[in-house]
């Protein structure tokens, strides 16, 4: 899409380049078939979304002018507070009996297995924490579990913090250079990820 939401193009197979001024959406699976049938070349689409509180009314706010997602939290006001389950990453997890012969579940480690991590945070005096963990390089860093890592944030001042991503995913850019070293499975090469999104910084003009 151009700057004004204009489709240009439909990609199959997804992936490319992102023209300047231009935007990308991407769905997969069953996205995927809703985006392609509701966008026609030519035509503007614009995307919307509505942001609900737990009580199921809208969150509005003067100063609101983006939002972000991340799971799970890590500190909450100064002190480790993860709420991994209401993420739906608990300890175990099971293959409902309609699924297969009988429930099945196993243990989940992703929250005491050590990988690299994304984690994002804010401080007392409103500043933004970005920070990257690597990983699954024992010569260098095994990354950190999900505690561990709420306990990194609050040590570097986080009085709120939150997961972002983990593993392969872990990628810091800075004026072009690769500052971490990105692995995608252990014992693999240093190597960056392909991934959809990022959280980007750029200078205000």
């Amino acid at each position: 899409m151009d700057g004004n939401w204009v489709v240009k193009e439909l990609r199959s197979p997804a992936g490319g380049p992102i023209p300047a001024g231009g935007r990308v959406l991407q769905g997969i699976g069953a996205g995927a078939d809703w985006l392609r049938a509701h966008s026609e070349v030519g035509k503007a689409y614009k995307p919307g979304t509505k942001v609900l509180g737990r009580d199921g009314k809208p969150v509005t706010t003067p100063t609101l002018s983006a939002v972000a997602g991340g799971t799970p939290a890590l500190v909450r006001a100064g002190e480790v507070w993860l709420n991994p389950a209401a993420n739906g990453m608990s300890q175990y997890s099971c293959v409902p009996a309609d699924l297969g012969p009988g429930e099945k579940c196993r243990s989940n480690n992703t929250l005491l297995q050590r990988h690299a991590r994304t984690l994002a945070g804010v401080t007392a005096s409103g500043e933004l924490l970005l920070v990257t963990i690597d990983g699954r390089d024992p010569a260098l860093s095994v990354g950190t579990t999900l505690p561990e890592a709420a306990r990194v944030m609050q040590w570097l001042g986080a009085t709120d913090a939150v997961g972002l991503g983990s593993g392969g995913d872990t990628t810091l850019i800075a004026n072009d250079t690769l500052y971490n070293r990105p692995v995608d499975d252990w014992g693999g090469t240093l190597r960056e990820r392909a991934v959809s999104n990022a959280v980007v910084v750029i200078k205000k003009p």
